[in-house]
């Protein structure tokens, strides 16, 4: 206890700014509603998992005997504890939570290369908190986020230390790694070759570094499905169809908002580079920068990899520069505020973020287990609603764990072609439809089929003007003595 009051004393400040970061970007993130739409795959995997184990063939689709690894499944089962425990409201806890470790870790590591410079770590750790903002959902992202960042902080007490006992944890964090979110694994090692690199330049022995980064790739196979699950992601580098379809695996470029604001924002950090460092830089931070830039360039969802390596260094370059904080007065204000805080954010969760962001397909599949039992549907659908069907115990054709649905992978069907190519009229939509018999098509105005007068052998019974759905019914499964069901139901 007395060691917590210590740690609370000396960070008080540094406390203040992570909990009014975070009451500010939790704010701003979930102000109409918590976003979930990895929620409605990942805790349905979870709930499977505790209750049947660790699964090979996919129990959730309408296609059988798809060969899978869940590359999250420590994640899955923690999302679905979390949400039996709080609800829907333990995700932005759990938002918060992560956020303020990440915070941490970035401050921490500032304040190591920096010298101890207080002011300058602070003003880096929320231009980068800022900077993250709309990485700050709840995905096992988040934990992988801490593993990195972790992985970062151990590399640079063991160079400016010279005490290889820090390197002694990052086995650990790889095996946590594999297990919470393979996907993300390799990360660990690209972040540690920055610091091999340098360290055949410089006077710091790379020999620890070398044994430990060996240590922690064999480290890897310690998970429920060994080498595959360090390998099932290569089938999905460069899948044109998965780049087609999914908007965070799109290239960073001018052609969308947020590739527009990365580019922007690397352009500038890139400027800063230049003018700032010139010969000061440090072999281990530039190899990071470019590294992370790539990947950044590489894909949307890579550029928080640029964001987490490429701004921190500056804690380095400007390390001489001090900033006169008076801490003594902000220190007296913060025991107030800090309450304040708590008090305002634990009333703003509770009252207002008790809901979900309300789901577009939402009233469309609450009509649909209206007049229908979920074991007997074989729906179409579109990726992100098969993924909310996912949840509610809905089979579909497609949802949003689009790795599964690869060939490559799944050692069956190239399910995501098939889809790519009826979308692009490739296909025929008369033998796609009868190939899988589907009981109901849930048509968004993105999808083919949508604008189509009629679809042979379906009924439409459902159409919901405000979010663009419309809800087909195969001809022969009509219920005739549901009202409803007898005529067309407009939802405006």
């Amino acid at each position: 206890m007395n060691k917590f009051k210590k740690f609370f004393k000396d960070n008080k400040v540094l406390i203040v700014i992570i909990l009014f970061l975070n009451f500010i970007l939790m704010n701003l993130k979930y102000v109409k509603g918590l976003q979930t739409i990895d929620l409605f795959y990942l805790i349905p995997q979870g709930k499977y998992i505790l209750n049947n184990g660790i699964y090979h063939i996919d129990p959730f689709s309408i296609h059988s005997g798809l060969h899978v690894v869940v590359q999250n499944y420590m994640s899955s089962c923690l999302f679905y504890l979390i949400f039996k425990v709080f609800s829907w409201n333990g995700f932005v806890i759990y938002t918060i939570i992560c956020n303020a470790l990440i915070c941490y870790l970035i401050y921490k590591i500032c304040l190591l290369i920096s010298s101890n410079n207080k002011g300058l770590s602070i003003i880096i750790m929320v231009i980068n908190d800022i900077l993250l903002y709309c990485f700050l959902v709840p995905r096992p992202q988040l934990l992988s986020y801490i593993n990195l960042l972790l992985v970062i902080y151990l590399l640079e007490l063991y160079v400016h230390k010279n005490n290889k006992k820090y390197l002694y944890f990052i086995p650990l964090i790889s095996i946590l790694q594999i297990n919470m979110h393979a996907s993300l694994w390799v990360m660990i090692f690209l972040f540690m070759l920055p610091y091999i690199v340098e360290g055949v330049f410089n006077k710091y022995n790379i020999k620890p570094i070398l044994f430990i980064f060996l240590i922690s790739l064999v480290c890897g196979l310690i998970n429920p499905y060994g080498l595959e699950n360090i390998t099932f992601i290569f089938g999905s580098f460069h899948n044109k169809y998965m780049t087609s379809l999914i908007p965070e695996l799109y290239k960073t470029g001018f052609n969308t908002l947020w590739g527009t604001i990365f580019l922007i924002i690397l352009i500038i950090n890139s400027l800063l580079y230049i003018i700032f460092v010139n010969k000061k830089v440090k072999i281990r931070y530039l190899c990071l920068y470019l590294g992370t830039m790539i990947l950044g360039l590489s894909s949307l969802k890579g550029f928080s990899n640029y964001l987490l390596c490429s701004i921190f260094p500056f804690a380095y370059y400007f390390r001489n520069k001090k900033f006169n904080i008076d801490y003594s007065i902000i220190s007296k204000l913060c025991n107030i505020f800090i309450v304040v805080l708590i008090i305002i954010s634990s009333l703003l969760i509770v009252l207002k973020r008790n809901e979900v962001q309300e789901y577009v397909a939402g009233n469309s599949y609450s009509f649909l287990l209206k007049h229908y039992d979920k074991d007997d549907i074989r729906l179409y659908s579109i990726m992100e609603d098969g993924g909310y069907g996912m949840f509610l115990g809905v089979k579909s054709y497609l949802d949003c764990r689009a790795e599964y649905f690869i060939k490559y992978n799944n050692k069956k069907y190239d399910i995501l072609k098939e889809y790519f190519l009826l979308q692009h009229s490739k296909i025929n939509i008369n033998e796609f439809l009868d190939k899988y018999k589907f009981t109901h098509l849930l048509l968004n105005s993105g999808d083919i089929m949508f604008k189509l007068s009629e679809i042979d052998g379906y009924k439409l019974i459902y159409i919901d003007k405000e979010y663009e759905y419309k809800l087909y019914v195969r001809e022969d499964l009509i219920k005739t003595d549901t009202p409803e069901i007898k005529e067309l139901y407009i939802r405006i």
